[in-house]
């Protein structure tokens, strides 16, 4: 699924500056909620909300409540106590932007520790890649891949994914004026050994991320992610 994009790369944000956010709840617990944009059927942008939260004991559950008043019941991430997460589903996505303010956690741990904290979304946006070029390059034998520049995004992070949905590859973070990339057999960021087939449809996702300003650790407030179908190897 494609959430493992958002939480794969947060878990290594937070795995990295764990307990150093601005205020947090406590040294053991981060959360967080942030604005995300996509491109419809219809290319229309829509917009939706992701949460994450992470801690270094094991929640048995967690709930946020935005400031007006919508639920988010957040789910472990493959199964990891550690680490609980949601994102608006696909058919929800709506074209207004979401609820901006405050959103309050409820974190509740599997001791029996119970925690609240919130979370200011703010309205940092980014909005999808304007791609202009995604193709399979049978002579260099690469995905090549270019868009124009994504006004305030901090970082970039290309993934590919299988017919199942599944994370296959995943990009280095690359710098926020990046315009183009490749995507290569023989390069790093395949997962779990995997190679791409021939003849194979895959997803390419461009995702662009916009940090929390001012600061001290990477958090991201602003999401957008657009997609394109290539067949690898023709």
């Amino acid at each position: 699924m494609k959430n493992l994009v958002i939480k794969t790369l947060t878990v290594s944000i937070l795995s990295a500056c764990f307990a150093c956010a601005d205020e947090p709840v406590n040294s053991e617990i981060l959360g967080y909620a942030f604005v995300i944009s996509k491109l419809n059927a219809t290319s229309d942008t829509v917009f939706g909300v992701g949460i994450n939260t992470m801690t270094n004991k094991d929640f048995s559950r967690v709930t946020v409540t935005s400031g007006d008043n919508s639920v988010y019941e957040l789910q472990p991430y493959n199964g990891h106590t550690y680490n609980f997460y949601y994102e608006t589903p696909d058919n929800e996505f709506i074209r207004f932007e979401p609820y901006f303010g405050k959103y309050y956690f409820k974190y509740t741990l599997t001791t029996g520790e119970q925690f609240s904290d919130s979370s200011d979304v703010v309205r940092a946006i980014v909005y999808p890649a304007d791609i202009t070029e995604c193709a399979y390059n049978t002579e260099s034998n690469n995905v090549q891949l270019k868009w124009n520049r994504i006004e305030n995004a901090n970082f970039i992070v290309i993934f590919l994914l299988n017919g199942n949905g599944e994370v296959v590859y995943a990009s280095k973070s690359l710098a926020g004026t990046t315009v183009s990339a490749t995507i290569a057999a023989s390069g790093t960021g395949w997962q779990f050994e995997v190679k791409p087939e021939a003849g194979a449809q895959y997803t390419v996702q461009v995702k662009a991320f916009r940090n929390k300003a001012n600061s001290t650790v990477e958090i991201v407030q602003g999401e957008s992610v657009v997609e394109r179908k290539i067949t690898w190897g023709q």
